[in-house]
């Protein structure tokens, strides 16, 4: 079972990485009153993030802004759960 967790996590590291960053933007700022201004920061991150592997010679993933996505929707759920 740890095996396969942990080829997972191996294989998708990038990915766990960007959504605890979208996370954690989106939180922090919601956590001070900012929640629209860390909404479009971590997007603006994760736009900017595929913009460079775009001209470092990578792909534009869509997939990455979905994980950037979730990453910004868990942000904003658990900031209103905080407020509850």
């Amino acid at each position: 079972m740890l095996k396969k967790v942990y080829d997972f996590y191996g294989k998708h590291k990038g990915k766990v990485v960007e959504f605890l960053l979208m996370y954690a933007v989106t939180f922090t700022f919601a956590a001070f009153g900012y929640l629209l201004s860390g909404i479009l920061l971590a997007i603006l991150i994760g736009l900017a993030k595929e913009a460079y592997d775009k001209v470092s010679g990578g792909t534009f993933s869509l997939k990455d802004l979905t994980v950037d996505a979730v990453g910004i929707v868990i942000g904003i759920l658990i900031t209103i759960l905080h407020m509850l």
